[in-house]
């Protein structure tokens, strides 16, 4: 796993955590253990609670993920499905996919994976965002907002069929796109002092900007994602 991980991922590798450790242990087909590995009662007597566990998962890959993305696709295939008179055997590939989809965010390989925040999270992340920033948390603020800012970018990249090399980065995004000119030159020139910023706050320098600079950049992202991401 990266070193260093954004806010954002680590909230939705967080519940991509809860969800894998809910589901019964593909080796044994009838037990579950939770996040602290302590063994749930089989999934054969718990019928309903597979149902819920499914619905769970759906719900947030629903928010997560564009319809159109293969992991969402194949999840929604294989509930629609099933197998097995209690589902079991679906529940164990999907909770396979679901793996699979967590190792990819784990290692950084976000690009593969289109759209990975929905405008409710953006919302979402923004308004903590804010409050944080409410509250003179001004180094947590301008790295959430970063983070944020810098899955937008991805989003409009991958619209456009565009990549890159290694992780990635507001810099990189934004001169990539900047190239291709999707937007104009006075905003590039705004992401690339909001990626100045972010950075400032990853590397705990509170020095280099104060609250004005946090505020203004709260309100350009949400601007930014309105009329260009969305």
């Amino acid at each position: 796993m990266p070193s260093k991980v954004d806010p954002v991922t680590k909230r939705i590798l967080k519940r991509l955590d809860e969800l894998t450790g809910l589901t019964r242990s593909p080796s044994t087909g009838s037990s579950r253990r939770d996040t602290q590995g302590t063994k749930l009662p089989s999934l054969h007597d718990v019928l309903a609670g597979d149902d819920i566990w499914r619905i769970r998962t759906l719900t947030f890959l629903r928010e997560i993920l564009p319809p159109e993305d293969l992991y969402r696709r194949r999840i929604e295939q294989i509930f629609r499905e099933g197998q097995g008179w209690d589902g079991s055997f679906a529940d164990d590939d999907a909770n396979k996919v679901l793996m699979a989809l967590r190792e990819d965010l784990r290692s950084g390989n976000l690009h593969i994976v289109s759209g990975l925040i929905s405008a409710k999270l953006q919302a979402d992340f923004l308004d903590q965002a804010e409050h944080l920033l409410e509250n003179d948390f001004l180094l947590p603020s301008a790295s959430l907002l970063g983070a944020v800012l810098e899955d937008g970018l991805r989003q409009v990249a991958a619209r456009r069929h565009l990549a890159w090399e290694g992780r990635s980065s507001i810099e990189k995004l934004n001169k990539l796109l900047s190239e291709v000119n999707a937007y104009s030159a006075a905003v590039a020139a705004q992401v690339r002092l909001w990626g100045t910023i972010r950075n400032k706050a990853d590397h705990m320098e509170p020095e280099s900007f104060d609250r004005q600079h946090v505020e203004d950049m709260l309100r350009g992202v949400r601007r930014f994602l309105k009329e260009v991401v969305a």
